[in-house]
């Protein structure tokens, strides 16, 4: 199962999924305790999605 085929995924599963992107983006990008531990400067709200993506 790949993260990025919501295609081939259940109803239910793209649904926890989508909940894990959102609570994964929200501590990596919102919260500045711990962005501030693993963010370069550089990255933005976009790359920090795609990552969150990957995580869920």
């Amino acid at each position: 199962m790949s993260a990025g085929d919501r295609d081939s995924l259940s109803p239910g599963v793209v649904e926890v999924r989508d909940r894990f992107v959102t609570d994964f983006q929200h501590t990596l990008f919102d919260r500045p305790d711990v962005r501030k531990r693993w963010v370069l400067r550089q990255c933005n709200k976009e790359s920090v999605a795609e990552i969150a993506g990957e995580l869920a």
